[in-house]
């Protein structure tokens, strides 16, 4: 049971992720696509750090959450290179849509965000499994 406070740790991030999914639905349903937008980057955000959390890892900065992932999970071809470009976009448009003045988010942008998000989560949702099975010995 030692690895029991980063297990629950992974979970609530992963809780977390997973209401900023529905949070990006519902924002795209509605209309209010940079809102979307954000919300499924956020999605991907604490997806990642769920994933950190299981080797008692974490950063301060965004920037920092992004290099350990790449450096524990893309570098160890955990997860395919394709899911870094996946993240850098996300942010990329989240930051366009939050800081941006004058910047608009369509809606095939958002739903392909949304989209990647759903990808992203499945993955991890797949890697943390196997990672608490190998963590518990099964």
């Amino acid at each position: 049971m030692k690895h029991r406070v980063p297990v629950d740790l992974a979970r609530y991030r992963y809780e977390k992720a997973l209401n900023n999914l529905t949070d990006a639905k519902d924002a795209y349903a509605m209309g209010r696509y940079e809102n979307s937008v954000g919300r499924a980057y956020y999605c991907i955000f604490s997806a990642m750090r769920a994933l950190l959390a299981l080797k008692e890892l974490d950063s301060k900065s965004h920037a920092g959450v992004f290099a350990l992932f790449n450096q524990h999970f893309v570098k160890h071809k955990l997860f395919p290179r394709g899911f870094s470009k996946m993240i850098r976009e996300a942010k990329q448009v989240r930051e366009k849509a939050d800081y941006g003045d004058f910047e608009h988010v369509g809606k095939d942008i958002a739903a392909r965000l949304i989209e990647s998000a759903e990808t992203f989560l499945q993955r991890v949702d797949t890697t943390m499994r196997q990672m608490i099975v190998k963590a518990n010995g099964k």
